[in-house]
């Protein structure tokens, strides 16, 4: 059997990588304008001619800062690809309230993105 996933960008802020119909992110820290914008740039290139289930790991434990600017963005983002996204799922890392705080926010963003 051929590579049953390709890593298509890895580095301090991200990992990005495709499993057969499956467009899986890693965002090491908390969500960022950059942390997002970067995994948007592989998205628009990877996902153009196709649809993907969609998901993203979020490990807060390193970054606790979750502003405005980056919930927009994530909206943003999440409306574009809405078209190339067939489900979506977010696993966030770690225990207690903050990462339960990011939990929340996530929900806030999926429920009105659309």
């Amino acid at each position: 059997m051929a590579d049953a996933y390709r890593i298509l960008q890895q580095d301090e802020d991200v990992g990005v990588a495709l499993c057969g119909a499956a467009f899986l992110t890693m965002i090491y820290g908390a969500p960022t304008v950059l942390r997002i914008d970067k995994i948007a740039a592989v998205q628009r290139q990877h996902m153009k001619n196709d649809r993907y289930a969609v998901v993203t790991i979020i490990d807060p434990r390193v970054g606790r800062d979750i502003d405005a600017d980056a919930r927009h963005r994530a909206k943003q983002v999440s409306n574009e690809m809405a078209p190339h996204t067939i489900a979506m799922t977010f696993v966030v890392l770690g225990t207690g309230f903050f990462a339960s705080m990011v939990r929340r926010v996530i929900a806030g963003l999926q429920l009105f993105s659309n």
